[in-house]
C-alpha cells in the first residue's frame, strides 16, 4: 500500500502521462524562428506565467502547447482549457478537462494538486474565444490561477495591457516564410 505522499505522487504522476499524448504532436510542430525564440519562451514561464498575444494562425497556440510539455516534464500538472469550451462554472470546465483525462477521476487529481509540491500549470488557450464579458472572462482566469496557485499560461489575440499584469507578456508575430 502507498503512503499518502506516495499516492499522491502516482496520481500525478499519472495524470502527467495522461496529458502528453493530447499536448505533444502539437508542440513539436511549432517551429520556432530560432533558438531565442524558443529561450524566451521557455524562460518566459519561470515567474507567474505567460501571456501569447497575437493575430489568429501565428502559432500562439502550438507555443502554448510546447510550454505546457516542458512545465509537464519539469513535474507540473496541466490543465489546459480551450477558451471556446468554458462553460459558465470554471470550476466545472476544469472538472469536465481533467475528466476527460482521466476517465471523470477529478475530484482524486484535485485533491492531489493541493497536496503537491509542484504548482499547476494553467494552460488557457483563447482567452479571447471564452464567451460573454472580457473582464468577466479575465476575472475568471485570473481567480482560477490564484485558487490553484498555478503558472499562468494564456494566448490570446489581444496585447496583456493591465488584465495580465505581472505574466511575461510575448508578442508573437506571423511566422516568417524563411
Amino acid at each position: 500500500r502507498l503512503t499518502d505522499d506516495a499516492a499522491t505522487a502516482e496520481t500525478l504522476r499519472n495524470y502527467r502521462l495522461a496529458f502528453r499524448p493530447q499536448s505533444v504532436p502539437l508542440a513539436l510542430s511549432w517551429l520556432p524562428e530560432d533558438e531565442a525564440q524558443l529561450t524566451a519562451l521557455l524562460g518566459a514561464a519561470d515567474g507567474a506565467g505567460v501571456h501569447l498575444s497575437g493575430p489568429s494562425g501565428c502559432g500562439k497556440s502550438l507555443m502554448a502547447h510546447r510550454l505546457a510539455i516542458a512545465l509537464s516534464d519539469q513535474g507540473h500538472p496541466v490543465i489546459l482549457v480551450a477558451g471556446k469550451d468554458v462553460a459558465d462554472s470554471w470550476r466545472d470546465t476544469v472538472r469536465r478537462e481533467i475528466g476527460l483525462l482521466v476517465d471523470g477521476r477529478p475530484d482524486e487529481i484535485l485533491g492531489a494538486l493541493r497536496k503537491a509540491q509542484r504548482p499547476l500549470a494553467l494552460v488557457v488557450d483563447g482567452v479571447n474565444e471564452i464567451r460573454g464579458d472580457r473582464k468577466d472572462a479575465v476575472r475568471g482566469v485570473l481567480a482560477m490561477a490564484r485558487r490553484y496557485e498555478a503558472v499562468l499560461i494564456v494566448t490570446d489575440q489581444t496585447a496583456a495591457g493591465d488584465a495580465f499584469a505581472g505574466l511575461s507578456p510575448i508578442e508573437v508575430p506571423q511566422p516568417s516564410l524563411n
